[in-house]
């Protein structure tokens, strides 16, 4: 099997057997998984095989390079803030002023340590081990479960999807979101995919192309290649032929289609594509929108609704639901919520999310969302503002929250039968935002929370090749939303007990590492106005995630100084940043609640600071369990919630309980289960 397949298995809590052969030894094999990483295998011990131990050691951490600091966290403590700066100043002044980049730079005035036997107790990762056969088939269910959701894979799962359907040849019979397939047909210019287009989707097509293999987000100013051309030509032509036409649509980007036209130089070949190309290059615009704007001009709401429900399907009304009520009288409200009675499950939860985090106060508003894996957030300007017509009053967005959530546990009631559902599944968020997150072991949906046991410090890490300058860093995020820096530029005189950093690594080309190790006891005496504190990692120099190797995770430690500073048994979760982007948001800390909150976001632009993005979106993802979550998802869908795992048809739980023959087990992990439960 292939590595990357393995790997995201291992992200499953799955290892693969696929050498097909006996071992005497496997006693000693999950002996020492269990030694060395506190990996658990719970099923499957027969198949352990001795090279699982090199490969655990690979995706847990192998060989991280040591910090600035090697007596990380004590020892950086003893140090004065002045000794603090000379060294870093020192440090800044060989690699950025002299140019010295040949090797990973240390500390001068950090007196010798010598660290004590690792001594901490663990808890155990469970795993179980798969033979080849059986691994490929929970491969297949994984690939099938991405490729039922309407939502756009991140680019790490879109890779699983591409290379399975490379190496086994797969032909997918249904591709649910249109992103996936503009991907797929761009990646393997297979025209059998064309069957899951419309027309109006041929433009998603052209941008995938100019974004992918362009670097260009710009479609108004194309310059393709003579073989981009053909092809778009060839998608033309046979949906032209067999296609679903919807004409309607493309009169919304008319521009577009009539400069796309003539830069590949079509030549329609039917008469349905000669209409087709006359109706883009005359004047008038029939688009369903044309025709909303009319109807809403003369005051005719519900003419409005039953044209854009008619023309674009109940997606589009429920995507248009604000702009529409906004300018609706009361009666009018309650006939577009009339008409809300066939929207899909996950469009309607993501409304709800939406109109659960409504502002009604008047402020600038917040808009986020996802564009070629990463998460873009625009915040209105003064001007946007000025000119805005579109905020609702409290009682409407109240109204319209209600109906929505009443339609939302209509659509999920009773899909399921006996349903076991773990405690901890609560704390787990529905992914919604998972296409701009990173793929590892240990991550979460963004918005999971995790309760952090009494006396455990978080120890967050990121390590990297291939590029000289990484920061990890923390912004603290107080109650009236202004931030605190704890980064290179701040920590020479904030080390604390409550907070430390292993020293800014400028020269790590060839290995570099950096960690903060908080204490939460200790942060709420010392910092008693922060109420967040965010975990940020960021590419400092002049490149982004996908053009170097890191990996970044966290984990929870009793004894600060106990064993190594790097120990794969305490490490919670480990995934690599591979991003187009210069910077993402790992995770937050509430010390208060003592809750650790999975963001795993990473973020458009091209910023070397983390603190410069805009971090409003932390608000929303900390109460998406309070929206709904896993638990209370699975709690409506079950015709019954059961007490017991060996009562359930389906179990949902981390725990691994003892299931009959032929039960399903969902984990935290599934998120392409969850979402393809939700189409």
């Amino acid at each position: 099997m292939k590595i990357v397949f393995k790997d995201f298995l291992f992200n499953k809590g799955i290892l693969v057997n696929d050498y097909n052969r006996e071992e005497s030894c496997t006693f000693e094999v999950r002996f020492s998984l269990a030694y060395l990483f506190a990996v658990n295998v719970t099923e499957g011990i027969e198949k352990l095989d001795r090279s699982m131990i090199p490969y655990v050691s690979r995706r847990l951490g192998e060989n991280v390079p040591k910090p600035f600091y090697n007596g990380f966290p004590q020892s950086v403590r003893e140090l004065s803030p002045d000794a603090l700066l000379f060294d870093q100043l020192l440090h800044y002044t060989r690699t950025y002023g002299l140019g010295c980049f040949d090797g990973p730079g240390y500390s001068v005035m950090e007196e010798s340590f010598e660290r004590v036997a690792f001594k901490e107790e663990v808890t155990p990762k469970k795993f179980i081990c798969l033979d080849e056969k059986e691994a490929e088939k929970r491969l297949f269910g994984y690939v099938s479960d991405m490729l039922a959701s309407t939502r756009p894979l991140a680019p790490a799962a879109f890779s699983i999807v591409l290379d399975y359907i490379r190496e086994y040849g797969l032909v997918p019979e249904r591709i649910a979101s249109k992103h996936t397939v503009v991907c797929l047909l761009d990646e393997l210019r297979d025209t059998r995919l064309v069957k899951h287009l419309y027309l109006s989707d041929v433009l998603k097509l052209v941008e995938e192309i100019q974004y992918n293999r362009y670097f260009s987000s710009d479609i108004k100013r194309l310059n393709f290649k003579n073989a981009d051309r053909k092809f778009i030509s060839d998608v033309l032509d046979l949906i032209f032929a067999e296609g679903y036409l919807d004409v309607r649509s493309c009169y919304e980007k008319k521009a577009l289609w009539a400069g796309l036209l003539h830069h590949i130089h079509y030549k329609p070949r039917c008469e349905r594509a000669r209409e087709f190309i006359n109706l883009m290059r005359n004047h008038g615009n029939e688009s369903v929108y044309s025709e909303l704007e009319r109807k809403i001009a003369e005051g005719d709401i519900r003419g409005a609704v039953d044209c854009l429900v008619e023309g674009k399907g109940q997606g589009a009304l429920i995507r248009s639901l604000n702009y529409l009520a906004s300018r609706a009288s009361d009666g009018d409200v309650d006939y577009i919520i009339s008409r809300l009675d066939r929207v899909k499950p996950l469009l309607l939860l993501q409304m709800l999310v939406r109109f659960a985090t409504y502002d009604t106060e008047g402020g600038p508003r917040q808009f986020g969302f996802i564009r070629q894996g990463l998460y873009h957030v625009h915040r209105e300007t003064g001007s946007e503002m000025k000119h805005r017509r579109s905020l609702l009053s409290e009682e409407k967005a109240e109204k319209l929250r209600s109906a929505i959530e009443e339609r939302f546990v209509e659509r999920m009631k009773h899909r399921l039968g006996r349903v076991y559902i773990s405690k901890e599944m609560y704390d787990v968020a529905v992914p919604l935002k998972a296409a701009a997150g990173s793929l590892g072991y240990g991550v979460l949906p963004s918005g999971s929370r995790m309760h952090i046991g009494e006396g455990k410090k978080i120890r967050g890490f990121t390590y990297w090749e291939k590029v000289y300058d990484i920061d990890l860093s923390i912004i603290g995020v107080k109650e009236n939303g202004k931030r605190r820096e704890f980064s290179w530029r701040t920590m020479y005189a904030s080390q604390s007990e409550g907070l430390t950093f292993s020293g800014d690594e400028t020269s790590g080309y060839n290995g570099g590492s950096e960690y903060y190790d908080l204490d939460l006891d200790a942060c709420r005496k010392l910092y008693p106005d922060v109420k967040y504190f965010v975990f940020c990692n960021n590419v400092y120099s002049d490149a982004h995630f996908n053009e170097c190797i890191c990996r970044a995770g966290y984990m929870m430690r009793d004894t600060e100084d106990s064993g190594e500073i790097f120990e794969p048994k305490t490490v919670k979760s480990s995934f690599t940043v591979d991003c187009d982007s210069s910077f993402c948001y790992m995770f937050a800390i509430d010390p208060w609640e003592r809750r650790f909150i999975w963001l795993n976001t990473s973020m458009q632009g091209d910023s070397h600071l983390a603190v410069e993005g805009d971090m409003g979106f932390v608000e929303d993802l900390v109460r998406m369990c309070d929206i709904m979550s896993v638990g209370r998802l699975f709690e409506l869908m079950a015709t019954e919630v059961v007490s017991f795992p060996e009562d359930a048809e389906l179990i949902l739980s981390d725990e691994e309980p003892e299931a009959p023959e032929g039960v399903e087990i969902l984990r935290s992990c599934d998120f392409e289960r969850v979402l393809a439960m939700l189409e």
